[in-house]
């Protein structure tokens, strides 16, 4: 097979030649002419794959290594038997650590008290409830909006959605989409916003299309809103510099990407290109992308919030991306947008707290039962982390 991928895909040059002759290129800058005698076209989120790009190319099969698809055509693809596949569920958990890094960061720097807020969260999918899980073993309590899965689900007790906006912290989870049925795109609006709770701080890990950017700058100048948590922007990556300015944390749309979450998406896609064309799998996922860290920690305090903030804070740290992306404010206009997918492309490793261990000697047992809620187990002299 003759292939072309995004040359950010993580590991995506080594796996996916396993498949045959492999051309990798810069997700922004693909081409109609890049596909010549090309069977294969597998991207990011960055790369429009439409008629435009497709017509006339020799593309069977397009993979998407993200777990959102609004940037995909599915209507032409399936129009013109092209096969597709994206990687739900990839970076759920990555997208979620983020969430609650978050949460603890605006604790830490004393914008919210974790014990006294209510979480609303506005979708409850994969990245939702993973939220959700670990929001409440924090002992947050957390409101619920999701119309589609109240149709056909009775996990979560949900809401409407003046109950959520009158949370203090909300957090978006849903995929962007303009189609009539509960659309999402400018969701958040200006009327939307106008009946937030003005304390509430607005977290964005979805799409940045679905809040209206002018109308949340509009709101954070006014004191509307208390603040904001933004890692997705509506024109990446020329993003709005006086949005950056205003929110508590910007980021340049890595909360999924946790190497746990990027190798799982490139894996997925490469399981589908083989289940596509009939196949066998050769390619064996590595066992590397979890990390042995050893933290000398006692846990002698009763507070669970501040135990799970050190642990965050040796794996994650959501005020060095913002601090990063910051950068971009003093950087000439024609530069910033190539800063911008520069965090991206070369972004250090990130190690989910999935799979990794760390040492303690703890021995309260009520510390360490509400520790577990979060999926962290305690093995002899060491916590797992699940």
């Amino acid at each position: 097979m003759e292939l072309l991928i995004d040359e950010n895909i993580f590991d995506g040059y080594k796996v996916y030649s396993l498949l045959g002759n492999t051309v990798s290129v810069p997700g922004r800058s693909i081409h109609s002419k890049d596909l010549d005698n090309k069977d294969i076209l597998i991207v990011r989120s960055v790369t429009p794959v439409n008629e435009n790009l497709l017509k006339n190319s020799s593309i069977k099969f397009v993979g998407t290594t993200s777990a959102g698809y609004d940037h995909i055509d599915t209507v032409y693809l399936k129009k013109n038997n092209i096969g597709f596949a994206s990687a739900p569920d990839c970076n759920s958990n990555s997208v979620a650590e983020y969430v609650i890094a978050a949460l603890l960061y605006l604790n830490k720097i004393d914008k919210i008290s974790i014990s006294d807020i209510k979480l609303g969260i506005i979708g409850a999918g994969n990245v939702g409830s993973r939220v959700i899980k670990k929001a409440e073993a924090l002992g947050i309590k957390v409101v619920i909006y999701d119309p589609p899965l109240a149709k056909k689900s009775n996990k979560f007790h949900f809401t409407e959605i003046d109950t959520v906006l009158n949370c203090d912290v909300i957090s978006i989870h849903v995929p962007l989409t303009d189609k009539k049925d509960n659309p999402t795109k400018n969701m958040f609006n200006e009327k939307m916003i106008s009946k937030i709770n003005k304390k509430a701080i607005i977290i964005n890990t979805s799409r940045g299309n679905i809040i209206d950017e002018q109308a949340l700058k509009k709101a954070l100048k006014n004191k509307h809103l208390s603040g904001a948590v933004i890692d997705v922007w509506a024109n990446e990556p020329e993003i709005d510099i006086e949005l950056l300015k205003l929110v508590d944390t910007g980021t340049p749309h890595i909360a999924g990407h946790s190497i746990n979450g990027k190798l799982n998406g490139t894996i997925m896609i490469y399981q589908a290109i083989c289940k596509f064309s009939g196949i066998p799998e050769l390619f064996k996922k590595r066992s590397d992308n979890k990390r042995a860290l050893h933290i000398n920690t006692d846990f002698t305090e009763s507070n669970l919030i501040q135990n799970i903030s050190s642990i965050m804070d040796q794996f994650y740290s959501i005020k060095k991306d913002d601090t990063d992306l910051r950068k971009i404010i003093d950087l000439p206009d024609r530069e910033r947008g190539l800063y911008f997918d520069s965090l991206r492309k070369f972004y250090p490793a990130r190690y989910e707290l999935s799979g990794s261990e760390i040492k303690s000697n703890c021995q309260n047992q009520k510390l360490i039962k509400n520790i577990n809620k979060l999926g962290l187990h305690f093995k002899k002299n060491s916590i797992k982390l699940l």
